[in-house]
């Protein structure tokens, strides 16, 4: 996979041992889903809902044709 990419959550720190890694993947984590999830809710509080009534012109039973300019492969 990799090296994570250095993020403004990560502290630059030399590591001791395994459980050293253990603590700073940790660390790590909880700092990327804070930071996903702060960015989870900008996301969601700017979502509007759909609206209630249909912003086209069309009612149900209405029929649409499609008019071909000659476009595309002939069938």
């Amino acid at each position: 996979m990799g090296r994570p990419f250095p993020l403004p959550w990560c502290q630059k720190t030399a590591l001791g041992g395994t459980a050293d890694l253990d603590v700073r993947r940790s660390e790590y984590t909880a700092g990327l889903l804070t930071v996903l999830n702060e960015y989870w809710e900008r996301v969601n509080q700017t979502i509007t809902d759909p609206p209630k009534v249909p912003t086209h012109a069309f009612k149900p039973g209405d029929q649409c044709e499609q008019a071909l300019h000659g476009h595309g492969p002939s069938i």
